[in-house]
């Protein structure tokens, strides 16, 4: 769709577009920049998400009847990345304004990977008997 590649949520009418970021990325106290510029359809998507968050206070579509115009119904939204540090971060962000190429407001944003070590050990497992116990569930025969 638009020369974007994207992974595509059909029900949700969410789209989700990789990007490298800055090493803002993923810190509350920075505005992250994408590396490098972006063209008419990043700005046409940018520009769908704040006609429809005018409206829709929030993620557009997924508020039921949210009667906005966005690129062919869809909210895109940005996987922002940065590698070039020790440990990898990782964001999804809702872009709302954009300009000269860059992506200059962020709706909302949403840390996946902060940049800090990340503990591969395994989940210890655990008894589900032990976590809920028995549970007494009544049955009503209704005729």
């Amino acid at each position: 769709m638009n020369s974007q590649t994207a992974i595509r949520h059909e029900e949700l009418k969410l789209r989700l577009y990789p990007c490298n970021f800055d090493d803002a990325t993923a810190d509350p106290t920075r505005d992250p920049k994408n590396l490098s510029e972006k063209g008419s359809a990043a700005e046409t998507d940018t520009q769908a998400n704040q006609q429809a968050d005018l409206f829709s206070s929030g993620l557009p579509r997924l508020v039921p009847m949210a009667e906005v115009e966005t690129f062919h119904g869809y909210t895109s939204l940005l996987l922002g990345m940065h590698f070039e540090s020790e440990f990898p971060k990782a964001e999804v962000a809702l872009p709302v304004r954009f300009m000269g190429g860059r992506f200059k407001t962020f709706l909302r944003r949403v840390p996946l990977l902060d940049g800090q070590p990340v503990s591969l050990a395994p989940v210890p497992k655990h008894d589900n008997n032990d976590v809920f116990g028995e549970v007494e569930i009544p049955i009503k025969v209704v005729s």
